[in-house]
């Protein structure tokens, strides 16, 4: 993301606003899928946040995740790419990750796309679904994980 040249902040629009289904604190549970580095089926337990920072133009969301053994922690920001006049996401992770995904939200449906690895994270009955797939090839998906979150 840079700076805007007229040094002026974006106008807050709908996606913003999209953006409030995902609030919260939420608890995670599911399995890895065959695309994951560990066992397909291996459970997979934490906790999930979304929050806005003060100002309401950035949300954050922070996991941290255990499966088999293995610890998955991390820090996301969602926000307005000025340059692209869309969201974008921008991950880090305890595993030396440091990821860019477009970002769309319609219908309490975030959709997040990168170059190898894309997600959905829906909004549904008071509760996130959330799943993941990876790409080696670009053409073949594989299942990551697939999660419920449930408030928490």
């Amino acid at each position: 993301m840079t700076e805007r040249a007229t040094g002026q902040p974006p106008a807050r629009g709908p996606e913003h606003d999209a953006l409030d289904a995902f609030a919260g604190s939420w608890r995670t549970e599911g399995a890895l899928g065959e695309g994951a580095s560990g066992a397909a089926g291996t459970r997979v337990t934490g906790t999930e946040s979304y929050e806005w920072l003060p100002g309401g133009w950035f949300m954050v969301n922070r996991w941290d995740r255990e499966m088999g053994g293995s610890r998955h922690t991390g820090i996301g920001v969602v926000g307005i790419d000025p340059d692209a006049g869309a969201l974008v996401t921008r991950a880090f992770d305890n595993l030396g990750f440091a990821r860019v995904y477009a970002t769309q939200v319609r219908g309490g449906v975030m959709t997040l796309t990168g170059e190898r690895e894309r997600g959905t994270v829906t909004a549904r009955g008071g509760g996130l679904e959330i799943h993941w797939e990876r790409t080696e090839d670009g053409e073949t998906w594989l299942p990551l994980c697939d999660l419920a979150a449930s408030p928490g």
